[in-house]
């Protein structure tokens, strides 16, 4: 075997016997884990540093000579998992070769992603005394699924959830009172006469309307609470965590706080300053309906009853009728 190849996995143990590298010229073995784009670290059977390639630095910010001898944890940080620090612990104890993905830090600090193999290398008597891992910064595809993932599940406008994430929260809302013994609230809520801002001004002005709403109400619902787009100019409101015996009571002081919130008019470019008047139908959990296709749908009656007297309304939101 090449000298330089075993004495890059010389950690006072059994050398690693690779026959791969028999023939092969002084110091291309080396050469060749310098080259790679992957990092690659070589550990002893205590999993302590003992060779660590360029890539390695260019990765993780660390030169080679800062992780000699160091634990590969020293790479972990505090969103690091501990059910996938836990899986490599029991693969190496089983001897097998460990494959997957772990969020790690750089020396800065900063996260990331983090593609690892780590392969334990045994000598003849089956002891491991090394371990092998290749390790790829993967940040920008993890990034991208991100984006796709919330592109998916969030209106392009304003950023909130749409109909599709909303009806996954929903069904989690309702299991958790269900379970709790609290009920729930399913807010419709229209822009009144937002047709009009977009005629008048234009679809651009309309979107910044829609996300000045969006912010403001995010702004102003407890932390439990979530607001999505439906589409169009109509908005959907989950609240959750509502005294079962007077909801409407919780409920108030959340409307009262949305009122007050989009009782300002929206400043714009050009000094021009809009009103933002609101319609809601409500429908209350377990009362009205326990899914959410009959929330929606009563929510949704009650939004149209409450529109239909906009004119002579005393509120802007009403609940609907006990079914």
């Amino acid at each position: 075997m090449n000298p330089n190849a075993t004495s890059a996995v010389d950690g006072g143990g059994a050398s690693v016997r690779q026959t791969q590298t028999a023939g092969l010229p002084d110091g291309l073995f080396a050469s060749a884990l310098e080259a790679v784009s992957e990092g690659s670290l070589i550990t002893n059977a205590e999993r302590r540093i003992i060779y660590a390639n360029r890539a390695i630095t260019e990765i993780t910010g660390y030169s080679a000579d800062e992780m000699m001898g160091k634990n590969c944890a020293l790479l972990q940080g505090p969103e690091t998992d501990a059910v996938t620090i836990q899986l490599m612990r029991d693969s190496f104890e089983s001897g097998e070769t460990f494959r997957g993905e772990i969020l790690n830090y750089r020396k800065d600090g900063s996260p990331f992603w983090n593609s690892l193999t780590v392969t334990p290398i045994a000598d003849a008597s089956g002891t491991t005394t090394h371990f092998v891992s290749v390790q790829r910064d993967i940040s920008p595809l993890i990034e991208l699924q991100e984006q796709l993932r919330f592109q998916a599940t969030h209106d392009p406008v304003t950023g909130l959830p749409n109909r599709t994430a909303l009806a996954a929260h929903l069904a989690e809302a309702l299991a958790r009172g269900s379970r709790a013994g609290t009920a729930l609230a399913v807010g419709m809520i229209d822009l009144d006469d937002f047709k009009r801002i977009n005629d008048t001004y234009g679809h651009p002005v309309g979107d910044a309307v829609l996300r000045e709403f969006a912010q403001r109400t995010r702004a102003c619902i407890r932390s439990v609470d979530v607001v999505g787009r439906i589409g169009g100019d109509e908005f959907l409101a989950v609240f959750e965590g509502l005294d079962a015996t007077q909801p409407l009571d919780d409920l108030r002081a959340v409307i009262d706080r949305l009122h007050e919130a989009h009782s300002q008019p929206i400043s714009l470019d050009g000094g021009v300053e809009l009103s933002m008047p609101l319609s809601m139908g409500v429908a209350l959990a377990p009362a009205h309906g326990t899914t959410g296709v009959e929330l929606f749908r009563i929510a949704d009656e009650a939004l149209y009853s409450v529109k239909s007297r906009k004119g002579t309304r005393s509120e802007w939101w009403e609940v609907a009728a006990d079914a």
